[in-house]
């Protein structure tokens, strides 16, 4: 039977805009408290190795003090599910009427008026204002 997590020993290089490793990669932004997911790749799915980078982006976001990570996530059932299963939460209230669609229809994908659907996690309480690109 083969292991789930099968890439656990993962190398991470790290920079400021990036996390990259042999089986994937991530690109963000830092803007005031708030960091933003410009795009992730994992070149081998079903291993754990998205959970993995995503787990370093959020440890690399605490240690910077970043209160809100966003992610715009395409508006596909294996998407939508991977980031929910990572406890972000659809952000505004379109976006959350979008993901219950999405949920519910029982289909691979919706279309959305901007074709994304925005999620965040809340890493720890700071003021709002420090995060104003994200709105409920």
């Amino acid at each position: 039977m083969n292991n789930f997590f099968d890439d656990t020993d993962l190398e991470f290089k790290v920079s400021d805009q990036s996390i990259e490793t042999e089986a994937g990669s991530l690109e963000y932004d830092v803007e005031n408290a708030c960091l933003f997911v410009n795009s992730i790749n994992v070149y081998r799915r079903r291993r754990g190795i998205g959970t993995q980078i995503v787990q370093r982006l959020e440890k690399l976001a605490t240690e910077k003090k970043i209160s809100v990570i966003a992610v715009p996530v395409s508006p596909t059932y294996e998407a939508v599910s991977f980031w929910y299963a990572m406890n972000y939460n659809p952000s505004a209230r379109t976006d959350k009427y979008w993901f219950n669609k999405l949920i519910r229809s029982g289909c691979d994908r919706v279309e959305t008026p901007q074709g994304v659907i925005v999620f965040d996690k809340k890493l720890k309480k700071r003021k709002a204002t420090e995060c104003s690109v994200i709105t409920k």
